[in-house]
């Protein structure tokens, strides 16, 4: 697993990640902006990510990737998953 390195670090930042974080089991996690939703992603590397929880705003992502421990789904009221094991939308 890819770990956050200072040179990775600031190579993603400039991608455009933010509140970067290494979580037991999920690797390298950030909030990303995408064109409609933010995200929580995980498995981050150079060449891209395994997953991401999208959510509406970007404040509920970064607080729930703070209380995230990497099992499950992260906290918060995400709108879709889209990743590894394929897509799914959020069932209350």
């Amino acid at each position: 697993m890819t770990r956050l390195t200072p040179g990775l670090q600031t190579f993603l930042e400039n991608e455009g990640y933010c509140h970067l974080t290494e979580i037991e089991g999920r690797g390298i996690c950030a909030v990303y902006k995408f064109m409609f939703t933010f995200a929580i992603v995980y498995g981050i590397d150079e060449h891209g990510y395994r997953g991401r929880w999208c959510y509406s705003g970007s404040i509920e992502p970064a607080v729930a990737l703070r209380q995230w421990n990497g099992i499950g789904d992260p906290l918060g009221n995400w709108i879709k998953y889209k990743g590894e094991g394929g897509e799914r939308s959020r069932v209350e």
